[in-house]
């Protein structure tokens, strides 16, 4: 009877220490339990956070991809570079393409062109284009198109 009374206590009392915030101390080591409330709070967290960043890239790249739907398209992406490169280089005499590849996306390649310049200098710009709608779209760095590209395709924009 007594050890019936023995491991019904210590199955109450191991209840009530899962239960518990408070740090206690098990075999020499101090050990926190965390508490349903706690764990409840920190997925909160984490969903808000997650969908606050999905949030803020669909916001991004749709701005950006609807300014650039307004650009002109060009048919293909060597095209775009040659038109480029006489728009930033109006003194070139001789472009050659060194490298055009898709970067993580199928949609967003990198073009870096080879440019010689009336004065004897070479140039190495590179440059990316995005893929949208009906042709490739000019895309400078400093507009991110990695996560344009990323938001294009999480959220299947044209």
């Amino acid at each position: 009877m007594t050890l019936c009374l023995e491991i019904d206590w210590i199955r109450s009392e191991a209840t009530n220490m899962s239960r518990n915030t408070r740090a206690t101390v098990r075999g020499g080591r101090r050990r926190t339990t965390v508490s349903d409330e706690h764990v409840d709070r920190t997925l909160a967290v984490g969903v808000l956070l997650v969908g606050w960043a999905l949030f803020a890239l669909w916001s991004y790249s749709s701005q950006e991809i609807e300014k650039l739907s307004r650009q002109p398209a060009f048919g293909t992406i060597e095209e775009g570079a040659e038109l480029m490169a006489g728009n930033y280089y109006p003194g070139a005499e001789a472009t050659r393409i060194v490298h055009a590849a898709s970067e993580v996306f199928d949609t967003l390649q990198y073009v870096v062109l080879d440019i010689r310049l009336s004065t004897g200098e070479e140039r190495n710009p590179g440059w990316f284009f995005l893929r949208v709608g009906d042709g490739w779209r000019f895309l400078p760095e400093g507009r991110w198109p990695h996560a344009v590209a990323l938001g294009q395709r999480v959220f299947r924009f044209d």
